[in-house]
Parts: C-alpha cells; structure tokens; sequence
C-alpha cells in the first residue's frame, strides 16, 4: 500500500485510500463482512461496480457516483470485495485543527444520521469535480511533497465537505437550521454521552446552563421535535442498534440503560417500536 498517514503529534489524523487497498489488508479478507464500530469519520466515493453496504444494521446501496458519509462511533460492514472508488478517514482532531472548535463541529454535522440521509448521489459533472479534488488530495497524501502538504489536504477537505454539505442542502437530504447548530450539537453530544444515565430534559438543561423552555426552542427549530421527543429518539436508537447487535440479551440490556427492572423496559419499548424486544432482536439477527 502506497498511501502515508497524516501525522499530528504522532497520532494517525487522516488517511486516503483506494478500495484496492483496502482488499489487501488481511484484517479486511479475514473479516471484511462482519460489523465493526469505527473511530474516525468516513467518505465512501464509488466509482465502478454496486454493492449493499450495512450501516447500523440498515442497507445501503452502493453505485458509481454515489458518496456515503459515515459518521464515528457507527457500525458498518462490506458484503463484498468488488467496488472501485476512494476511502477518507479522518478524525474530529484534523478538522478542529483546520477549522477551529465551533466550526469543525458544524463541518461534522454532515455526517449525522439523526438530520440527514448518508448517502448522495451526484449528477457526472459534479461527481467529476469531487473525483478531481479527491486525486489531487491522494498526490499530496500519497507523496508528501513537503511542509505544505498537511495544510494543503486539509484546505482541500475543508472544502469537499463544503461542496457536499452544499448537495445535500440542494437535495434535500439534510434537515438541520443554521439557527442554534452550535447548541444543538452540544445537546446531542451530551445525549449520546449519557442518555442511559437520564432522560429528564431539566438535567440537560442544567449541564448546559440552560433552561428546559430554551431546549425546546432549539430543537423544534432545527428537527421539528421537542426536547423530550429528540431525547427519547437518540435513547431509541441505542436500544434497538444494541438489541440488533446480540452481544446481550433483552434483560442485560435493559440493566445497561438503566431501566430498574425488565418489565418497565418491556413497556416502553414495546410503546415506542410496537414490538418486544426480544421479537425485535430475532427479527434483526445477523446471520
């Protein structure tokens, strides 16, 4: 594999990669179908062939000019060794580091499933353009012609994600206002954190030093849902991605989301998804 990491303080921040070279790894032919969880942010770019890829257990197909964004902390998996295209992975660090805080932030939001659908697919012209920045970011990445470089790739992805966050809006797959997006990414990070801890909106509002009334604004301006409602759907989430994970029983999970017995787990799942838990992981499994 030709392709050299970006470094920043002796930590791996990005890397380019065709898929080749991915099918080379022996950890991808051994293990290339089974789910993992990444820790960094990936764009997937095809260019030739088609394939169903799994993300969080749903199903999406691959095609040539189609970009999937796939955010960290996810679970993903490849059903087969045949696409032809591009790999980004970089973490939440080497944006911050180019954009600042704030700004690095809002660029990540492109990869949140709760406001946007993952996957783009884009008219020749403008798959084109992104194929051309895309080449033109692996010689930087690929050669390491000199100091610039690191500053370079990430000028150039500053403004692919610009670009693409651009399609999305265009598209119509991407539903967040710009009103508020700092302090509703602050509010879904610090539920994603501990929504197994509690789901009382009031403690979200005292972590943030905000009111309950003030959380309620900002998430029905930017998804159209109140506070409790978004709270409960981040919560959902977790329990059915882990239910169809099968790594613990219905029970076990129940304890882990801080349910005090099984039986008030039961109802409120069964409330919300209108089917046990224990019928939702069957149905679910992987084979």
């Amino acid at each position: 594999m030709n392709s050299k990491l970006v470094k920043f303080k002796n930590e791996v921040l990005f890397e380019l990669l065709k898929f080749e070279d991915i099918y080379k790894r022996k950890d991808f032919i051994k293990n290339h179908n089974t789910f993992h969880q990444v820790d960094f942010y990936i764009i997937l770019i095809i260019t030739k062939n088609k394939s169903d890829h799994q993300i969080d257990f749903e199903s999406y197909l691959l095609e040539p000019k189609s970009i999937v964004m796939i955010r960290k902390d996810q679970i993903h998996r490849f059903l087969n060794n045949k696409l032809e295209g591009y790999l980004l992975l970089f973490t939440e660090e080497f944006l911050i580091n180019t954009f600042g805080e704030e700004e690095g932030l809002k660029s990540l939001q492109l990869f949140n499933n709760l406001v946007g659908y993952p996957k783009l697919l884009l008219e020749e012209e403008k798959f084109n353009e992104v194929l051309g920045m895309v080449s033109e970011m692996r010689e930087e990445h690929k050669n390491g012609r000199d100091v610039f470089s690191v500053s370079v790739i990430r000028s150039m992805l500053q403004i692919l994600l610009i670009k693409l966050f651009r399609e999305k809006f265009n598209k119509k797959n991407y539903t967040i206002s710009k009103k508020y997006t700092s302090e509703f990414i602050r509010f879904q990070n610090l539920i994603e954190q501990k929504v197994f801890l509690t789901r009382k909106v009031k403690d979200y509002g005292s972590l943030m030093g905000t009111s309950t009334k003030t959380l309620n604004t900002i998430t029905h301006t930017v998804v159209h849902k109140s506070a409790k409602s978004f709270i409960n759907e981040i919560f959902l989430r977790k329990l059915k991605l882990m239910l169809k994970a099968a790594v613990l029983s219905p029970k076990e999970i129940a304890y882990e989301a801080g349910f005090e017995d099984y039986p008030n787990f039961l109802t409120f799942f069964k409330k919300h998804v209108g089917n046990t838990p224990s019928n939702f992981q069957k149905a679910y499994k992987v084979k």
